[in-house]
């Protein structure tokens, strides 16, 4: 018998709505978790009441490809305003591993790119914020060579419904994999293939959108796009409050310098007036780094773009930025009161929470340089009035420096780590002061040890616990996956 016929048989054997409300809710709670996409049309054709439930549940996100928007441009408004969150995922053309240069794809990319951005928006431009919460929009890009080849313990999407492989028992021999182990490192063609730069051109002026409150581009997207591309596409977002961006390290000096620079000016200049909530996540893969003799041995760090995060911060609610800039280039950028004639313009009047990451947090760090780092951070903070989370992290000997604040258990400062970190009084009494000036409480002091295997940054993350996003749980699920064959272990 035909889904359809099923269900419906079952609901006439007896009266629905004599059934408690908490009861029916329950029942078809059940049936969306079993129900697969396939099967919406069947389970929605049953009744209205479920027609509703089940509509609302399967448009509050929409997973999508390119060749289904022109469906969706056609969403009526009732059913536009159920959806909460919008994914695009742009497929780019398939390639042959035996392809010796990459650049020669690059600009058929680039078109598949802007084409598909373009209309999304061009669909998206007349919308209007859902009930007045806006709308998240996550946009991705990948070729389904990219796991065919070289890459097959990379996560590309993050849709469970994808269809992307999880075996762990590949076995391609021309391709590295040998009984689901990666026994050769990819070649630097495949490897500047998966991270080239796509660049996004468009024949018509970008369309603007004011349904978006948050966009988010995942790890998952290992291409480039150009900061300054990435700006003019952000710029159209008129309603834009929350960026989450997370890119790959660059691979060479000369890619860098260029990058961080051009990344300095939009952070300052650029990107929406409107942003509230940034938190910037520049991943990295240590085991493709250390194979290939042509990259950076270490991420050189530009000033310039920790100056350019604190400038913006002031007018920030939440900011985060993991690895991209350090700490300590960030705090030196925070002008000191007396080096400005307007003192109220370093004075963060909106900042809620910074987390950021040091690379003077190691184990064999000079004591005495993590203490007055500690110090210095207390001393930005006394300019914070709203603040509640501070965190200074790093993954390297996985460890944290937490301040919190909330009204139920006041304010505490704790190290977090596989190492322990003697605080100086100094450091003590620069958060009591913190404390008292900020939240007029006393402070309390912790130390915590981490226990558990740290085999990548991602492992870090989640066993340091930290009070903040620093990236999405999607993209730290996908690091501690990919590592978990392929990383170093560490007994922490």
């Amino acid at each position: 018998m035909p889904t359809t016929m099923r269900l419906r048989s079952s609901a006439r054997r007896f009266d629905w709505r004599r059934l408690p409300t908490e009861l029916r809710l329950m029942i078809l709670e059940e049936i969306t978790q079993q129900t697969g996409s396939s099967d919406w049309a069947s389970a929605a054709a049953v009744c209205k009441e479920w027609q509703h439930f089940i509509e609302k549940r399967k448009l509050q996100r929409l997973n999508l490809r390119v060749p289904d928007l022109d469906n969706r441009e056609r969403l009526t408004i009732r059913q536009r305003n159920l959806v909460r969150h919008i994914s695009l995922d742009i497929e780019l053309p398939t390639y042959k591993s035996s392809d010796s240069e990459p650049w020669g794809w690059s600009d058929r990319n680039s078109l598949v790119m802007s084409k598909g951005t373009w209309k999304l928006f061009h669909i998206l431009s007349t919308w209007e914020p859902a009930n007045g919460n806006g709308l998240t929009l996550e946009l991705n890009a990948f070729s389904p060579s990219d796991s065919e080849h070289w890459f097959k313990n990379y996560h590309f999407v993050s849709d469970p419904e994808s269809g992307q492989s999880n075996d762990c028992q590949w076995h391609d021999e021309s391709h590295g994999w040998i009984n689901g182990q990666q026994v050769e490192t990819p070649p630097k063609s495949a490897i500047l293939r998966l991270f080239e730069l796509v660049s996004l051109d468009f024949d018509k002026e970008f369309p603007r959108v004011n349904a978006i409150r948050r966009f988010i581009i995942r790890r998952q997207f290992r291409r480039w796009i150009d900061a300054l591309d990435l700006s003019e596409m952000l710029e159209k977002l008129c309603g834009l409050e929350q960026l989450v961006y997370e890119p790959w390290r660059p691979w060479d000096s000369k890619w860098r310098e260029l990058r961080d620079k051009d990344f300095s000016l939009s952070v300052q200049r650029e990107l929406p007036e409107t942003l509230k909530s940034i938190t910037v996540f520049e991943d990295f893969s240590r085991n493709l780094a250390a194979a290939c003799p042509w990259v950076e041995s270490s991420r050189v760090l530009d000033a310039g773009v920790g100056t350019a995060f604190a400038r913006r911060s002031l007018e920030l609610e939440h900011l985060s930025v993991s690895y991209m800039t350090d700490a300590a280039h960030f705090f030196q950028g925070c002008m000191p009161l007396g080096q400005h004639s307007d003192r109220e313009s370093w004075t963060w009047q909106h900042l809620q929470s910074l987390a950021l990451t040091s690379r003077g947090l190691r184990r064999t760090g000079n004591r005495r340089e993590i203490n007055a780092l500690l110090v210095q951070a207390a001393s930005v903070a006394l300019r914070m009035p709203k603040l509640h989370t501070l965190v200074l992290w790093h993954d390297t000997d996985a460890c944290a420096f937490i301040y919190t604040w909330d009204p139920a258990r006041g304010a505490r400062i704790t190290w977090r780590g596989t190492w322990e970190l003697d605080l100086d009084v100094d450091v003590v009494q620069m958060w009591q002061s913190v404390a008292t000036k900020v939240h007029s409480c006393e402070l309390e002091v912790f130390n915590e040890r981490v226990d558990g295997v740290i085999r990548s940054h991602g492992d870090a993350i989640h066993h340091l616990r930290l009070p903040c996003q620093v990236a999405t749980p999607a993209s730290i699920w996908q690091i501690r996956q990919e590592h978990k064959e392929t990383g170093t272990h560490n007994e922490a």
